[in-house]
C-alpha cells in the first residue's frame, strides 16, 4: 500500500510538473528529494510513541482510614480534630469523602533497533512528578532479548510492584508492597538476560539491578542496594499460561544514632550502643515467591495470582522507616530492627462474553513477626506507641508493630476498548492489644482510636479509568 501511494503522488508530480509549462517548476530530482523527505519523516514517527492514562475517582475513607488505600494525610485535615476549633463540642468523625486523581500519567518512548528511551510523568491535584527516565541498550548481535537500563525505572522485586497501574484491577498495591518499597522506582542501572523469542530457554527471565535503594528522591550516598529476580512464564495450548519468580532485596540504611535495638521475647532489647554505630549499614533485607495463573474456560478468563514476602527492615520506636530520605530529613534516633511478613491472594473472574470482571483480593502485612497480640504495647516492651496526649490530635495514633489484613471486594466494567470503571469495597482489619487502648473524654466518646479493637478504616473506591 505504501509503495502504491508514493507512486500514485509521483504521477500526479509529473502530470502537474508537465502541464505546467513554467519556469520554475519542480524538477525531478527535487521531486524525488522531497519524496525521500517524506519517508525520512514517517520512520521517524513511527520511532516515537505516545500513551498514557488518566484515573479519576471518588473515595469515602472512614475516621481511621491511613494512606495505604486513602493515600490521604489525615494529619492535616479539618476532619481529624475531634474538637470544633475553639470549642469543646465533640465532634464526630464519620470519616472523609473526596474527588481527586490518582495518576495522570504521559509516557514518551523513542524506540529503535539499539536502544530506547522513555520519560514518564505523572500529573495529579498534587503537582507533577517524575515516574520514568531510562535508556535501554538493546543485545543487537546475539539476536537475544536481553538489555542494559540505567536510570530512573521500576524496582523488578516481586511481580505487584512493577507491574502496571493501567493493569492492576485492584486499586492500589497492598500494604506490604507499599510499605517496603515506597514510590514504585529507584534510581540505578539493570541487566536484563533473556533468550530470543526462538529459543525454548526464552521462558526465563533474569534481572539485576543496582538501585540507590532512595526512590525517586536523589542518593544520600555511594551505596547501593542490589535486586535480583528470576521469573518463568509459560503458555499452554494458547488457553493455560503460568508463571512466577523469585525475588531478592539486599540493601541498607545507615545509622544515625549509637543505639541499635534487636527483638527478643517480645520485647525490644539494646543489642549494642557505640560510636562504632553511627555510619553503620543496617540490614534492609526481602525475599519474596510470586505465581500468576491464567485459564480460559466458557464462562470466562479465570486468574489468581499470590505473592510473598518477608525480610527484615530497619526503623524507629514508632515503625519501619519511609526509605525515602533527604538530605535534611536522614532518619534519626536509635534504630530498632523487625522481621516482617506478608503478601497477597487475588483472584479475577470474567463473566463469560459480558465485559465484567469480578475480584477478590486478600492481602496481609505483620510489621514485626516476633510480636502479636497484647503483647504489643505490653509496659517494657518498647511497643507502646506513645498516643497524642494533650488534645495534640495533629497526627493520628499508629503503632507499627501492628498486623494489618484487607480484604478487597470489586467489580470492573470495560466500557470499551480505553475506559473502565471500578468498584471497589476495602475491610480493613488490625490486630488488637489490650494495651493500646483508645481515648476518650469525660463522657465516654472516643477522640482517638487505639487497637484495642477494630477500628474503623474501611474504603470505598469508585474509579473511572482512560488510556490512550
Amino acid at each position: 500500500m505504501k509503495k502504491i501511494t508514493l507512486t500514485f503522488i509521483m504521477f500526479i508530480l509529473l502530470v502537474a510538473n508537465s502541464s505546467a509549462q513554467k519556469a520554475d517548476s519542480i524538477s525531478l530530482e527535487q521531486l524525488k528529494q522531497r519524496i525521500e523527505n517524506l519517508e525520512s519523516r514517517q520512520r521517524t514517527a513511527q520511532r516515537v510513541t505516545i500513551s498514557g492514562y488518566i484515573q479519576v475517582q471518588y473515595q469515602h475513607g472512614q475516621s481511621e482510614a491511613d494512606h495505604i488505600n486513602f493515600r490521604f494525610n489525615r494529619g492535616n485535615s479539618f476532619e481529624n480534630n475531634p474538637y470544633y476549633p475553639g470549642t469543646s463540642i465533640y465532634k464526630e468523625r464519620d470519616g472523609f469523602s473526596r474527588f481527586g486523581v490518582r495518576r495522570g500519567r504521559l509516557r514518551v518512548a523513542w524506540d529503535d533497533r539499539f536502544a530506547r528511551a522513555v520519560i514518564q510523568l505523572n500529573a495529579t491535584e498534587a503537582g507533577v512528578s517524575a515516574i520514568d527516565a531510562f535508556l535501554d541498550l538493546r543485545d543487537v548481535w546475539s539476536g537475544s532479548q536481553s538489555f542494559f537500563r540505567m536510570g530512573l525505572f521500576d524496582r523488578y522485586f516481586g511481580f505487584e510492584n512493577s507491574f502496571s497501574s493501567r493493569n492492576r484491577e485492584s486499586p492500589e498495591r497492598s500494604r506490604i508492597v507499599q510499605t517496603i518499597l515506597p514510590g514504585v522506582t529507584d534510581i540505578g542501572c539493570m541487566l536484563t538476560l533473556q533468550a530470543s523469542e526462538t529459543s525454548p530457554w526464552s521462558i526465563l527471565k533474569m534481572q539485576l539491578s543496582l538501585v540507590s535503594g532512595n526512590g525517586s528522591q536523589r542518593p544520600v550516598d555511594s551505596r547501593m542496594d542490589f535486586i535480583g529476580r528470576l521469573s518463568a512464564n509459560k503458555n499452554f495450548n494458547n488457553r493455560v499460561s503460568l508463571s512466577g519468580g523469585t525475588s531478592i532485596y539486599l540493601g541498607g540504611v545507615r545509622s544515625m544514632d549509637s543505639a541499635v535495638y534487636v527483638m527478643e521475647n517480645n520485647r525490644f532489647v539494646l543489642e549494642s550502643s557505640t560510636p562504632q554505630n553511627i555510619g553503620r549499614m543496617m540490614n534492609r533485607r526481602y525475599f519474596g515467591f510470586d505465581a500468576q495463573l491464567r485459564v480460559e474456560t466458557p464462562l470466562g478468563t479465570t486468574r489468581l495470582q499470590a505473592e510473598y514476602i518477608f525480610g527484615q527492615h530497619p526503623g524507629n520506636s514508632e515503625g519501619a522507616y519511609s526509605f525515602l530520605f533527604n538530605a535534611g530529613n536522614m532518619p534519626t534516633g536509635p534504630v530498632y530492627m523487625r522481621h516482617i511478613s506478608g503478601g497477597y491472594v487475588k483472584l479475577m473472574q470474567d463473566l463469560g462474553r459480558l465485559p465484567i470482571t469480578l475480584l477478590l483480593k486478600y492481602d496481609w502485612y505483620n510489621p514485626n513477626t516476633r510480636i502479636s497480640g497484647s503483647n504489643i504495647g505490653a509496659p517494657g516492651s518498647g511497643t507502646e506507641t506513645a498516643p497524642p496526649f494533650n488534645n495534640n490530635f495533629s497526627a493520628p495514633w499508629r503503632n507499627g508493630n501492628v498486623a494489618i489484613s484487607t480484604l478487597g471486594l470489586g467489580a470492573s466494567w470495560s466500557i470499551n476498548d480505553v475506559l473502565r470503571l471500578t468498584a471497589y469495597y476495602e475491610i480493613v482489619r488490625n490486630e488488637t492489644s489490650r494495651h493500646l487502648t483508645n481515648i476518650r473524654n469525660a463522657e465516654g466518646q472516643i477522640l482517638m482510636y487505639g487497637y484495642e479493637g477494630i477500628r474503623p478504616a474501611n474504603v470505598f473506591t469508585l474509579r473511572l479509568q482512560y488510556r490512550y
